[in-house]
């Protein structure tokens, strides 16, 4: 009798612990900031202006908003259209709106 006693007492004491475990590592994941998820794509910050008129692919997809098929769209309208003059003049180039433009229009310059 006293056996039996003593091991549930122990299993009761037991769960409580697992239950209090498992709390606090619900709790702990839950309050954690999550990360953004990369697809892959190498993030860099544009520590100086870039040239629209001179900038390689690579350089255009350092600025916020810019993916590697816009980049690629500015090129070729720069290639096709000469070069540009303002930052209006990059609203021309399929994948880029105003609200894009916002976005990176004090990091780029068109000397």
């Amino acid at each position: 009798m006293r056996t039996t006693r003593y091991f549930f007492k122990r299993a009761a004491l037991l769960g409580s612990l697992l239950a209090l475990l498992l709390f606090t590592c619900a709790v702990v994941s839950w309050a954690a900031p999550s990360t953004p998820k990369n697809d892959g794509a190498v993030v860099r910050k544009v520590t100086e202006k870039v040239n629209v008129n001179t900038a390689d692919i690579d350089k255009l997809t350092s600025l916020p908003g810019i993916g590697r098929k816009t980049a690629e769209n500015i090129v070729t309208h720069r290639q096709s259209a000469g070069l540009f003059k303002s930052p209006e003049d990059l609203l021309k180039v399929k994948g880029i709106g105003e609200k894009n433009l916002k976005k990176f229009a004090d990091l780029i310059s068109f000397e």
